[in-house]
């Protein structure tokens, strides 16, 4: 099972899970998803005028998740 990568590897199933914003999770939602998905580190892409203006996920650090900030500059011309 698994994800085929470009590379044709395979990610094993369950070992990335992606979601939108997570600023806006209750405790309770945030409880479930990493006892549920074994959730130990959150990788946020997101530059750091979004998260002021969105927020920090504090419902996952509330469960001790590891955060971290791999901000992505869109305007890099690679990304065009």
């Amino acid at each position: 099972g698994g994800m085929v990568t470009r590379c044709d590897r395979r990610l094993k199933t369950g070992q990335v899970f992606r979601t939108g914003n997570v600023a806006h999770w209750s405790d309770e939602a945030a409880k479930h998803v990493t006892e549920n998905h074994k959730i130990k580190i959150y990788i946020d892409f997101r530059h750091p005028e979004e998260v002021k203006k969105f927020g920090r996920p504090e419902a996952l650090l509330k469960q001790k998740v590891e955060w971290v900030s791999l901000a992505i500059d869109t305007s890099d011309p690679k990304f065009e």
